[in-house]
């Protein structure tokens, strides 16, 4: 039995990456707006010292995922390019 890519799979699987991505993109924001909305908002949510350092951990955290998501979708990028080799090397 000869091992094979299973390209239909895979690409499958990059699909679900690009959508997660995008859950996540969506998910962030949502929780920043929220974020936002309710803490040392002046409303009285959640305002105070200990609101103000959470909001400035936050602002921390949030800051860096532009980065994180960047890395999922090159990430996503490789494994489709690496498809694209792949099929045009067994079709060889």
């Amino acid at each position: 039995m000869e091992n094979k890519i299973d390209f239909e799979k895979l690409t499958q699987k990059v699909q679900e990456l690009e959508m997660i991505t995008e859950k996540l993109k969506t998910s962030l924001s949502n929780f920043d707006q929220l974020m936002e909305d309710n803490i040392q908002s002046g409303k009285g949510i959640w305002d105070g010292e200990s609101a103000i350092l959470w909001k400035e951990e936050w602002k921390q955290l949030i800051a860096e995922m532009p980065e994180v998501i960047d890395t999922f979708q090159k990430q996503s990028k490789n494994i489709q390019n690496f498809i694209e080799i792949m099929k045009k090397a067994e079709q060889s």
